[in-house]
């Protein structure tokens, strides 16, 4: 069939379409919405599933972690004790020894410190203590300042390297690297600050989105019929093992988590106690 064919069937079809020019107009809207609509579902597909691959990547798929059952009261830490003094830095010895294929380790100690200076009205941070290797392990990005070399490790140097939301809950929002934290009853030298970042630590993670939720809410400007209201929020946060020893739990762990910060003042963050 050639053009000339063909012809007069597409002056006919340009006559009706310019005859019924709001028809013709809505039906092409309709096919650009339509077209545009799955154009949009895919990009936003395709751009979760980059961001959530993401995720996984900086908790690291390569990445094994062994840690103790936590005793979730003293009876049954004596009891445990008796038969194993737990994790310690022998096995780590053991592991690295006899374990082939390892690119990298590093021992782990976690702790909630008894005193802390400056002090700060939000939950305490939780302190690790790792080698200077734990940074290429788990992925981690610093924001300001660098992590500590080994050479401050084998002399147990007094630095330490903070997380921006605890950089800013103790420090606040100015530069914080050569700044002073009392630990206990020990000074460190802040060297740098991590940005915020997924962690395999639920409860780390959850604290510090839960922060972040808080302080946006109390920073933003809510506005109704033309008047400004200050709104807080107070939120509560558990997490399955180190909250509570049952998943099946974590529901309630977080509510009466909730209802801590909202005794203690409210505009606050609070953590799950453990044993659940």
């Amino acid at each position: 069939m050639g053009l000339a064919n063909i012809g007069p069937e597409l002056l006919m079809g340009m006559a009706s379409l310019f005859a019924h020019k709001l028809r013709s107009l809505l039906t092409m809207l309709g096919m650009i919405f339509g077209v545009g609509a799955v154009v949009a579902m895919l990009s936003i597909t395709a751009g979760a599933q980059k961001e959530m691959m993401s995720f996984i990547d900086q908790l690291g798929v390569n990445n094994i972690i062994i840690e103790a059952h936590e005793a979730v009261d003293r009876n049954e830490l004596q009891t445990v004790r008796a038969v194993s003094p737990g994790l310690s830095f022998r096995d780590y010895r053991a592991i690295s020894e006899n374990v082939p294929g390892l690119v990298a380790i590093t021992p782990r100690k976690r702790f909630k410190p008894q005193k802390l200076l400056p002090k700060t009205s939000q939950e305490q941070p939780q302190l690790i203590g790792v080698l200077p290797n734990y940074m290429e392990i788990n992925s981690l990005k610093l924001v300001a300042g660098r992590f500590f070399t080994e050479e401050e490790n084998k002399a147990s140097a007094p630095v330490c390297v903070l997380g921006e939301t605890t950089k800013v809950n103790l420090l606040g929002y100015d530069n914080a690297v050569g700044k002073y934290v009392k630990v206990n009853d020990t000074w460190l030298q802040v060297i740098g600050v991590l940005a915020e970042q997924a962690t395999a630590d639920s409860d780390v993670e959850g604290l510090e989105v839960a922060e972040r939720i808080r302080r946006a809410v109390e920073t933003t400007v809510w506005r109704w019929s033309g008047s400004a209201y200050p709104l807080m929020a107070s939120c509560g946060v558990a997490g399955y093992p180190d909250s509570v020893g049952d998943v099946n739990n974590l529901r309630s762990a977080a509510d009466a988590a909730l209802y801590r910060a909202k005794e203690a003042g409210r505009n606050r963050v609070e953590k799950a106690a453990g044993g659940g």
